[in-house]
């Protein structure tokens, strides 16, 4: 419902009872607003009482956007206070979760240049190098959310992180010409993408495509499906040959032998749509008093950390046993890599039990504390 259509019920007379607008509308509104209102032509009434509202709306704005300063004072203040008591307790297992990752990005790197030249023609090499590439942004991106407190956006990022892992592996272990279709199904999303920005575009005020344009993007569609066939429009189109039909992310999931940890996508999957469950995650007890999480936690994301490293240290394995025969130090690495993510997590394990322990101290047994939040 439109705003103008509100106004106009709000201004609307009820003849039965002779007056311009019901008494209830009127509750809290200054006098002066009234009389401004209704000393337009009654045709006018809504117009006005719109410009009246906007006046105040912009006057409330431009206050307080000029005392940004002062309004996040405390925000600031308590914001900072927490992430101090987050570091002191948490700097162990942070240091620990970056030192993996950051040998994580290292070693792919390295893998990347030195298969280059052997590998390089090599649908797989280009594919899980790309996928290797936005693990690395994931996994830091997870590291910035936990290092705050948001456990509940780590669970969300993380769910990409185990998409990455699952199809680096299902690619690393299916033919090159899996790559490829799967490198190529990057255009089947692209021109799906522009028909659903073509229709819209007008809506959200932006420019629409030119012709040309979304003409190229539907004919390189049309070749692609005269190549592969029509299952290819699909999602997952591009796995289509190793189940005989386009798979579900459930099945990708079971062929990478990575089902085991799907509790965990659950929670992301939650953390991401906007289902009832997810709104129940967010409840917690202090007190004895039920409250919603509406900023960071202490505690909460030992867990999905650990699961982060997994998933990124899977998908750089992935990358460095590529060759039909890695090499001596490729398999030492592995073994670094999935050593320095055991430890990580017992880091996060043992500091998650303490703090957990100090607050049950503090609180009642029965209270619940794993999500809690400053207001």
């Amino acid at each position: 419902m439109g705003l103008r259509t509100i106004l106009e019920r709000m201004l609307k007379s009820p003849v039965a009872r002779g007056r311009a607008v019901p008494e209830e509308w009127w509750d809290d509104v200054p006098v002066d607003i009234q009389t401004r209102v209704f000393a337009a032509a009654p045709e006018q009434r809504p117009l006005e009482l719109n410009r009246i509202a906007s006046e105040a709306a912009a006057t409330i704005a431009n206050g307080l956007t000029s005392d940004t300063r002062d309004v996040l004072a405390d925000e600031r203040r308590m914001g900072a206070g927490f992430d101090r008591r987050l570091h002191r307790r948490w700097a162990p297992a942070f240091d620990a979760y970056r030192l993996a990752i950051t040998v994580d990005r290292e070693v792919g790197v390295r893998a990347r240049d030195r298969y280059a030249e052997a590998l390089g023609d090599d649908p797989r090499f280009s594919a899980i190098v790309s996928l290797h590439a936005r693990s690395c942004l994931t996994s830091r991106e997870i590291l910035s959310l936990i290092s705050h407190g948001y456990g509940k956006g780590a669970e969300a990022r993380w769910r990409t992180l185990h998409e990455l892992a699952v199809t680096a592996i299902v690619l690393r272990e299916a033919s090159g010409e899996i790559s490829q279709r799967y490198l190529e199904h990057a255009s089947i999303r692209h021109a799906k993408d522009a028909e659903d920005f073509q229709a819209k575009a007008q809506r959200m005020g932006e420019e629409p495509l030119d012709a040309a344009t979304l003409e190229a993007l539907r004919q390189t569609r049309v070749k692609l499906l005269d190549k592969w066939g029509a299952r290819f429009d699909r999602d997952n189109g591009w796995a289509a040959p190793l189940f005989g039909h386009p798979p579900t992310f459930t099945e990708l999931e079971k062929r990478a032998e990575l089902d085991h940890l799907r509790p965990y996508y659950n929670l992301g999957l939650h953390q991401i749509h906007a289902g009832a469950r997810g709104a129940q995650l967010a409840l917690f007890e202090r007190g004895g008093q039920q409250m919603i999480q509406t900023g960071p936690g202490n505690t909460g994301f030992a867990e999905i950390a650990h699961a982060s490293l997994i998933s990124m240290t899977n998908i750089t394995v992935s990358l460095l046993l590529l060759p039909k025969s890695p090499s001596y130090m490729a398999v030492v690495l592995t073994g670094a890599l999935r050593e320095l993510v055991r430890r990580a997590g017992d880091l996060f394990g043992e500091i998650e039990l303490k703090i957990r322990a100090e607050e049950e101290a503090l609180y009642p047994p029965e209270v619940d504390t794993s999500a809690a939040s400053y207001p």
